[in-house]
Formats: structure tokens, sequence, C-alpha cells
């Protein structure tokens, strides 16, 4: 069994456990600029197929993620509500990873550790999925 098979039969099962947060959005590709087409309104619905199952159970298991935020809470004590903006490549890698909110904690170690760990990360991408950005929020401490 490939190791996103596993991904995405464990993700199925939290989903059907209520255990996915609600924070993950996924954006349709937008150039800034100009009006969207017929094929950018295609694109958009096939971002929709991206599995934000999948992305949440990754993002939520892997102890990489876990000893950023320790860290940082033993840096700075109590952690709002982390939201994470990512370019998600349709290979399944993660790049130009950045904290959007709260703004105070770009730049910090919290941003650089989890800005490496995504990016060594491998999510599903289904095949032909187009490059999309992807907004996730990690709960406060």
């Amino acid at each position: 069994m490939k190791r996103w098979h596993l991904t995405i039969a464990l993700a199925a099962l939290a989903a059907g456990a209520g255990w996915l947060s609600h924070g993950i959005r996924v954006e349709s590709p937008v150039l800034i600029g100009f009006m969207p087409t017929a094929a950018d309104a295609r694109r958009a619905s096939s971002n929709t197929k991206i599995g934000t199952a999948s992305i949440d159970f990754v993002l939520r298991t892997d102890p990489r993620i876990a000893a950023c935020f320790a860290d940082a809470r033993a840096h700075l004590g109590h952690l709002p509500d982390v939201v994470v903006r990512a370019h998600l490549r349709p290979n399944g890698r993660a790049d130009s990873v950045t904290i959007s909110d709260p703004a105070t904690l770009t730049g910090t170690g919290l941003a650089m550790c989890l800005a490496t760990t995504i990016e060594t990360m491998g999510f599903f991408v289904p095949d032909g999925a187009p490059p999309t950005w992807v907004t996730y929020r990690f709960p406060g401490s």
C-alpha cells in the first residue's frame, strides 16, 4: 500500500469521526487584474477535489509540527490560533509557506519551523489539479 493510500484511508476515518478541523480553505488560482474565464471556473471546481481531509490529517499528526508549537510555547507562553498559508503544487509539495495570522508571529522561529517542516512534507493532490493556495488554521494553546 502506498503512503498516500494510507493517508487518505486514515483521513476518511478521521472525517467520519468528526475530528477534522473546519479551518482548511482551498483557494482557486486567481490572476490579479484579469477577469476569470470559463477555464478558471473549471480549475476552481477541480480544487474542491484536493483532499482537505488528508491535508488536515497530515498537518495534525506530524510530530515535527507538534515540536514547532511546543518550542514556541516554551518561549512565548500561550499561543493564539495560527493561520498558515501555503502554495500547493501539483506534485504534492508545498512552497511559499507563511504565517498569515497573527502578523506578530511572521518571521519568528515558529514561522521558520513551520515553513521548513511543511515544505518537506508530501500531500495528496489528484492528477490534473492545478497549483493552488491552501490556508490552514492551527488552534491556539
